[in-house]
């Protein structure tokens, strides 16, 4: 009897997902609709948050935020799995900008990038998130 419910445990461990959590490393494509954010005017920003298999990873959580501007808001996926989105209004200048990936409790990953608002911007940013510890907490956030 120990060794079917030896068999059963191992058997159901085997079946969860290989990417919980940030054992593996996460990668996400940014873009701007316009290219060229002008400034005080709406723009949306885009995030494409994706495993290292390259399959888009639904349900996160991601924030963005700018300490210079006291701005700290979280992407909404979209209807494609895996697509985050938001809109931002911001004053002309290059903005150090923070992407945190904070799906798992305990746990939040976090990534710098440079957004020019009345300059243009690369067409593609591609980001490329730290890999991570993981332990006994890192359950994903209800």
């Amino acid at each position: 009897m120990k060794h079917f419910s030896l068999y059963i445990l191992l058997s159901l461990f085997l079946l969860l997902p290989t990417t919980l959590a940030h054992e593996n490393q996460l990668s996400g494509l940014v873009y701007m609709q316009p290219q060229t954010p002008i400034p005080e005017q709406t723009f949306t920003l885009t995030l494409e948050l994706v495993d290292p298999e390259g399959a888009y990873i639904p349900n996160a959580i991601v924030n963005l935020s700018i300490p210079t501007l006291n701005l700290d808001k979280r992407f909404m996926e979209t209807d494609y799995t895996g697509v985050y989105t938001m809109e931002l209004t911001l004053p002309e200048g290059k903005w150090l900008s923070d992407i945190t990936e904070a799906t798992f409790e305990n746990e939040s990953n976090t990534i710098q990038f440079g957004l020019n608002i009345g300059k243009e911007n690369r067409e593609i940013i591609e980001l490329l998130f730290p890999v991570m510890e993981t332990g006994k907490r890192s359950i994903p956030r209800v």
